[in-house]
């Protein structure tokens, strides 16, 4: 087994070792178990008992924020001003705006539409398709994304791509999240903040209560361990799990269908790859 995944798992294994006093023993059991199902009543009422988690943010003091600290993460990764980076998904381009500032001249970002392109990013924001960047191979030293992966509709064919048009010996950064099956995994908890809300309450109910889903590919843990251990050396990998609200699984085991119980306690991934 790769360190990196070995050392994720570890994490999680000291994660149901500790058991949140006992909680997530009784989720994996209840999984097994036929349970019921919420009401609509049901919905209304616990969304009334869970607070949302916090705003993501995207007024302009708060793209400016992220894209800094982000920017800066990524210098630590850019082996000199000079190189080449791409981010995938880039939304306002403000990380580009802030490694411009940094120094780095070739940074480019791409997103799938321009309605999310800050003012005062100026240059190097494209409106581009991940799964089909457009640029020749070999060409960045560094493709990064963040909170993009479980949006994309190909999360495979976004890997190649950022594979093929990174140089050998350049690297891949990803951090996503939350995944599909994870406590907010369905990106609505502005409109409805019960955790687990994709898995609980059937999808004519909830468009009932509340407007629109995002843009989701539902892909499971399983499915992102099998890809991001397919694709170049693995320098780092960590998993972000979130086990706060395993007394849901155990309320309503058969609406947890999945007998991995790690699929709906992993949250986040992170993992860098280097390509070959």
């Amino acid at each position: 087994m790769n360190e990196a995944l070995k050392s994720a798992m570890m994490n999680l294994m000291s994660l149901h070792r500790w058991a949140t006093h006992g909680k997530i023993r009784d989720a994996e059991e209840a999984i097994r178990l036929v349970g019921n199902r919420p009401s609509y009543d049901d919905m209304v009422r616990m969304a009334g008992e869970h607070k949302a988690p916090p705003a993501y943010g995207y007024d302009a003091d708060a793209t400016s924020r992220r894209g800094k600290y982000r920017a800066k993460q990524m210098m630590k990764l850019l082996d000199s001003k000079d190189t080449v980076s791409l981010e995938l998904g880039c939304w306002d381009g403000m990380v580009e705006y802030w490694l411009q500032r940094y120094g780095v001249v070739h940074a480019y970002g791409i997103d799938n539409r321009d309605e999310g392109f800050d003012d005062r990013v100026d240059t190097r924001v494209y409106v581009s398709d991940a799964h089909d960047v457009g640029w020749l191979d070999n060409i960045f030293s560094l493709v990064f994304s963040y909170d993009c992966m479980e949006h994309f509709a190909d999360p495979a064919k976004v890997l190649s791509e950022a594979y093929r048009v990174t140089k050998p010996g350049g690297l891949i950064y990803l951090m996503f999240g939350p995944l599909y099956d994870s406590p907010f995994g369905l990106h609505a908890y502005r409109e409805i903040p019960i955790p687990y809300c994709q898995h609980l309450f059937a999808r004519e109910m909830l468009y009932d209560y509340m407007i629109d889903y995002e843009q989701l590919n539902t892909w499971t843990l399983s499915m992102f361990r099998t890809l991001l251990f397919g694709c170049g050396k693995v320098l780092k990998y960590k998993e972000y799990p979130d086990a706060r609200y395993v007394s849901l699984i155990s309320q309503y085991p058969s609406c947890f269908p999945i007998r991995n119980i790690d699929e709906y306690l992993v949250s986040h991934i992170e993992v860098l790859i280097r390509k070959d």
